[in-house]
């Protein structure tokens, strides 16, 4: 991505690992009897490491983070600091990573969604997700250093009936990230594991869709109740001073219904679930990586070390 303002492009990574505690517990699946090997934490690691240092982005946002010493360690060796936001009670967290040669941070915060519904009823409410927000400045001793920029990295809630509750959690990360803007007035570039399809009521809400609520027919064949919204919580979406972020995907032209067919291809779902959206009104898309296909095979497989593929523009 390159600013508008000064001439120098800057690189992002997103990329959902497979935290070692979830590869586990697909050790009993059909689909990895006979190859169990693919889900080993110290054979994916060393591949992991190597495909992300091999596309070498200046930034880095990894989700489902169970090892944070470990990669952190790693990627120090090829100068990039990091900060950690960990779930509580869970042992993954989120990752992001700079160059250090590049960046220093002037701020770092971690977003807990629990925090928002602390006395909600519903205990799907609180499931202990977390977003990272990092502003980055430059520096500059280095004539060719990228702009400032506010990158967050997050991985919304995962249960497939449950798009009020991610609708709650993007909601809630870009009014933190907007409230720490008025700080500093930097471009912001927000990825991440979002678990929500092209057309559901988080991509609409980020992407300012005007009919919000009316979800495409795959959707509403897969989840028949949706949106399970009240009324109360429609008002409160469709306001127009709760997104005041101008947000484009970098792969929302990628394929012939928009975004790619898919950035998770596990044993149970394939389907698009992460995304890189970027300040449209400051920055513009320069490029993106494709996405390998890993054909008819579920991933983790031997060239694939996890369920999600990673995206970088």
């Amino acid at each position: 991505m390159e600013s508008n303002h000064r001439k120098t492009s800057l690189s992002v990574l997103t990329y959902n690992i497979l935290s070692d505690t979830s590869a586990t517990k697909l050790l009993s699946h059909e689909a990895y009897r006979t190859n169990k090997s693919v889900l080993d934490w110290n054979k994916r690691f060393p591949r992991i490491t190597e495909l992300i240092l091999n596309l070498a982005p200046h930034i880095i946002c990894l989700q489902e983070v169970d090892k944070p010493s470990q990669l952190t360690s790693q990627f120090y060796i090829h100068e990039y600091d990091n900060f950690y936001s960990s779930r509580e009670q869970y042992p993954d967290g989120c990752l992001t990573l700079w160059n250090l040669n590049l960046f220093y941070p002037l701020e770092k915060k971690t977003v807990r969604f629990d925090d928002l519904v602390k006395d909600h009823p519903e205990k799907e409410f609180s499931d202990h997700n977390v977003a990272s927000i990092v502003v980055l400045a430059p520096l500059e001793v280095n004539s060719g250093c990228p702009f400032p920029v506010i990158i967050a990295n997050c991985h919304l809630f995962w249960k497939p009936h449950s798009d009020r509750v991610r609708l709650y959690q993007a909601q809630y990360l870009l009014s933190q990230i907007d409230m720490i803007n008025l700080n500093y007035g930097f471009p912001v570039i927000l990825c991440g594991d979002f678990n929500s399809f092209p057309g559901s009521i988080v991509h609409k809400f980020i992407n300012k869709t005007d009919s919000l609520f009316d979800g495409p027919e795959r959707e509403k064949r897969k989840h028949k109740h949706l949106p399970n919204l009240k009324e109360t919580e429609k008002r409160i979406v469709t306001s127009p001073s709760k997104n005041r972020l101008e947000l484009r995907s970098a792969y929302a032209d990628y394929s012939e219904r928009g975004e790619p067919t898919f950035t998770c291809c596990s044993a149970n779902l394939k389907e698009c679930l992460d995304y890189i959206y970027y300040s449209s009104d400051s920055l513009v898309l320069e490029g993106r990586t494709d996405l390998s296909s890993p054909n008819n095979e579920c991933c983790p497989n031997s060239t694939f070390p996890s369920d999600h593929l990673p995206l970088m523009a």
